[in-house]
């Protein structure tokens, strides 16, 4: 898995007065329209935040496998609408970075700037957006070439007290076209040029929360198997 600044929806309509012709009152008269509803200012509470993470990711080409470990960061924004009746709108933008450390022959690094954005009620919070990423990996006999690509992320997280459950799938299509997957000589179901399912799980702790995911990602000529933890300071 430079600073983003979110895009911050301020809806607002002016407020019609009519004024009455005669009188010079903003009271309208008989023939006049009603003035418009007044919709109230969307009040937005943003937030910085900052994630160490480490995980181990194990690969696999179907006649080879190993496994690396990575360390990495993420930090930006989280921002949600001020308002009393849910669904409240809610999102995140944030800067992504990671890489492998040097075990044996297997090298690699990621980078990802992206921007996520969806309703949330008090027992389902749903986000969507871009995912705009460079990454480049050469695990033993997996080489995955640098390249560019976009993926967009489906997230769905289900709060239960401290503990957020959370779950993603996330297509991805990229510049190189040695990084297409083949889907007709593979088992996993996807869709576009890679595929990434996530699952995993969130605990808060005062001011700052601890997560544990697994992540599932079918690439051109094998299949990565992640295991993250991260640690998030508000």
């Amino acid at each position: 898995m430079s600073w983003i600044v979110p895009f911050l929806l301020v809806l607002f309509a002016p407020e019609v007065v009519a004024e009455s012709a005669e009188t010079g009152s903003d009271q309208p008269s008989a023939e006049q329209e009603e003035p418009l509803p007044v919709r109230p200012q969307a009040r937005w509470k943003v937030r910085p935040y900052a994630r160490p993470q480490a995980g181990v990711t194990a690969w696999s080409t179907g006649t080879d496998g190993g496994a690396v470990l990575l360390l990495g960061a993420q930090g930006g924004l989280r921002y949600q609408q001020s308002q009393r009746h849910p669904p409240t709108i809610q999102g995140r933008s944030r800067l992504q970075g990671s890489f492998a450390l040097a075990t044996g022959n297997a090298t690699g690094a990621e980078m990802r700037v992206g921007s996520f954005l969806g309703p949330a009620w008090s027992f389902l919070a749903l986000e969507t957006g871009p995912d705009v990423f460079w990454n480049k990996w050469s695990l033993a006999d997996l080489e995955l070439v640098p390249s560019l690509g976009v993926a967009w992320t489906l997230g769905a997280a289900v709060p239960m007290g401290p503990i957020t459950l959370w779950a993603g799938m996330a297509p991805a299509w990229l510049a190189e076209k040695a990084r297409r997957v083949d889907w007709s000589s593979t088992s996993t179901p996807g869709f576009g040029d890679e595929m990434t399912y996530d699952i995993g799980a969130t605990v808060a702790a005062g001011r700052s929360a601890f997560s544990l995911g697994y992540t599932h990602q079918v690439v051109a000529g094998g299949t990565l198997r992640g295991i993250s933890f991260g640690a998030r300071m508000y």
